[in-house]
């Protein structure tokens, strides 16, 4: 599945990647998951006082297969070109077709400081919550909560009794008094917002009219990145039945890998969910262009944008991160096979 360039651009390309992401060394687990989420444990909608242990399972799978693919893509620019080096430029090649040279594959680098709990967001440092309701919607009549800090406007100081719609004027006057008026807006581009209190933040967030505050509402959901709080943050959809997907890395619904053609889709964890989040978080981007191998490796168009997805498309789309990832942990897991092509492959062959 390599791509249709010479050797030698393709060996530049790997390199550059490789030096972006600052390749060195494989995660290990002496962080916590609290030591780079702000967990929500207290009571109240999205708590994950109940759910403790999954998170720290998630968490756990999620860095299981964070360190994998760090060393095989150092291995991808080493000196000469055996065997094991032709194999780890293929991983590369699938599942980010060697990206162009920028600065994006940085993403990669990011990502493993974040997990090893060495960087902090620009954003501050993430909530966690698991399950829905932990935000309000409320009326644009409502009164201003009064331990309400105003971020988006330069107003400081506010009356008691000060309305929701007087004090977030821009948002109300564009997208919700004009939408009851008629007058001429484009719904497609600039949907009406509605206002939700965040408690946990004390902060407003205004999500679009076809948007819920729940993303656990949908059973098929198993999380949710929301970049309209401050700091960030990240839904786990606990209860979720992942359409059938195994809970763990250590499922045992998971079969052994004794042949070739075993799928690696087929052995994506609900667990390691939360590393695609985090991906969503060091890029963020809330678009996910393609969640299936055919669409990540270029054979079928993506479902957000009909059309075959690009290199940029895929080093932000967290999908390809988390099935490189697998692929790679797999490929430790079972010494005697390769998995770049999405499936077993025996090394001997």
């Amino acid at each position: 599945m390599m791509s249709n360039i010479s050797s030698f651009q393709f060996l530049a390309r790997v390199a550059q990647f490789a030096a972006a992401l600052n390749l060195l060394s494989p995660l290990v687990q002496a962080v916590k998951i609290t030591d780079i989420f702000t967990v929500k444990t207290s009571a109240g909608g999205g708590s994950c006082n109940d759910y403790m242990p999954q998170v720290e399972a998630w968490f756990k799978d999620s860095l299981a297969i964070a360190s994998v693919p760090i060393a095989v893509a150092s291995n991808a620019v080493k000196d000469g070109f055996d065997n094991s080096i032709q194999v780890d430029m293929e991983y590369l090649a699938t599942y980010f077709r060697i990206p162009p040279p920028d600065d994006e594959p940085a993403n990669l680098k990011r990502a493993k400081a974040f997990m090893q709990g060495e960087m902090t967001l620009d954003k501050g440092k993430p909530w966690l919550y698991c399950g829905g309701g932990w935000a309000e919607e409320v009326e644009w009549t409502a009164e201003v909560r009064a331990d309400r800090e105003i971020q988006e406007n330069s107003q400081e100081n506010y009356n008691h009794g000060t309305k929701l719609w007087e004090i977030f004027l821009g948002y109300y006057t564009v997208y919700y008094w004009t939408r009851l008026h008629g007058q001429a807006i484009n719904l497609e581009e600039r949907p009406p917002f509605f206002p939700w209190w965040v408690e946990d933040m004390k902060q407003y967030i205004f999500l679009p009219a076809d948007t819920d505050g729940n993303p656990c509402e949908s059973g098929a959901n198993l999380a949710s990145t929301m970049f309209q709080t401050a700091p960030w943050s990240v839904t786990l959809c606990f209860g979720n039945d992942g359409l059938g997907r195994p809970q763990l890395l250590s499922d045992p619904k998971i079969d052994p890998i004794t042949e070739e053609n075993q799928l690696v889709s087929v052995r994506r964890s609900v667990s390691i969910t939360l590393y695609h989040e985090i991906i969503h978080l060091i890029t963020g981007s809330s678009v996910d262009f393609a969640y299936d191998f055919a669409q990540i490796v270029g054979q079928e168009p993506s479902f957000t944008t009909g059309e075959e997805i690009t290199w940029d498309q895929n080093i932000l789309n967290p999908e390809s991160y988390t099935l490189f990832a697998l692929a790679t942990y797999l490929g430790e897991q079972h010494a005697d096979y390769v998995f770049w092509s999405g499936q077993s492959k025996s090394k001997s062959a």
